[in-house]
């Protein structure tokens, strides 16, 4: 899909597509975090994986 006339491309565009299920409880807590930072739910994601992938990159 290309860009809308007049939007900027980006330099890491956000083009994959991941699906995956989750339990109840954990959607609660997804809803959350997500309402309490003021960001979508796959900005928490994104962030919980960049979080995780820093502690492992460190122990190496």
């Amino acid at each position: 899909m290309s860009p809308m006339k007049g939007q900027k491309i980006k330099d890491d565009p956000i083009n994959k597509l991941v699906h995956f299920r989750i339990n109840d409880e954990t959607n609660k807590q997804l809803e959350f975090v997500s309402q309490k930072n003021n960001v979508s739910k796959s900005e928490v994601i994104r962030k919980g994986i960049e979080i995780q992938y820093k502690e492992l990159k460190e122990k190496e």
